[in-house]
Order: structure tokens, then sequence, then C-alpha cells
């Protein structure tokens, strides 16, 4: 007894298929015939290597679009936010009329490697900050 070959893209041609038979329009009738009729004929295939490839190329270019779900979980709860210029290291105190302030919309902190000062936006909460300068990470509260 031969066993269906079902895979991420004959679910998704399921999928399609069923759904574009709810809407009354005679040409996604149609494609939805197209869309189960290419499943059908995917699931009975005994070309097992050809249907494996189609579905490399599928999931390749979907993961492209989705988040990748390591990485979110390694950052936890924290945003990742590259920050602003907020002046450069060792300035001199002469142009401190120029160097930005904190507004009512970003915060400045300094990198405790560096001392680079760097600006992130406020109400994000817990942010992980990447110094643009010395490319040191901290945690930090805005």
């Amino acid at each position: 007894m031969r066993r269906l070959f079902c895979d991420a893209l004959n679910i998704t041609l399921f999928v399609a298929g069923f759904l574009f038979l709810f809407f009354r329009s005679p040409a996604l009738y149609v494609f939805a015939g197209i869309c189960l009729a290419l499943a059908f004929i995917r699931a009975f295939s005994t070309d097992r290597a050809a249907r494996y490839r189609e579905n490399q190329k599928f999931t390749s270019l979907f993961s492209r679009m989705k988040p990748d779900p390591d990485k979110a979980a390694q950052r936890g709860n924290r945003q990742h936010v590259k920050p602003v210029y907020a002046g450069q290291p060792g300035e001199s105190t002469l142009r401190a009329h120029k160097r930005p302030k904190s507004d009512a919309e970003h915060k400045v902190y300094k990198c405790p490697k560096c001392k680079q000062a760097l600006r992130v936006p406020r109400g994000k909460g817990k942010i992980l900050i990447t110094c643009s300068q010395c490319g040191h990470q901290f945690t930090k509260k805005t």
C-alpha cells in the first residue's frame, strides 16, 4: 500500500483551492479547480524527488517572508532598535550646544564600553541597544 505525498505545498494548494470555492466568481472556480487538481496530482505522484524539489522551492520562497522564530526566542520580549548618532566620542565640550538632548520622543544613553552617546526612541519598553561605534550590545528600558 502506497502512502499519499503531503507536504507544505500540497497543503497550501488544498487550502487555496477550497477557499476559492467560497467566492462566487467563475474565474475563481476555475482557479480553485486548478489548485485542487494540482494538489491531487502531487499527492498521488510516484516521482518523490520531483515533488521534494518543488516543495523545497516553495518553502524557500516563503521562508524569506516569515520572521525567524529562533532569533525571536533569543531576544525574548526585547525589541532590537538601531540607535542614531547623538555625538562623537571625545567630542569637545565647546560644541555642547550642538549635542542633541533627550527630547519627548527620544532618550540618550551612553555606551558602557566606548562612551558613545546613542539616541533611542522612548516608550518601546525593554530594548536591546547596539552601539554603532563599537558594536557592543546592552539592554535598557526606555
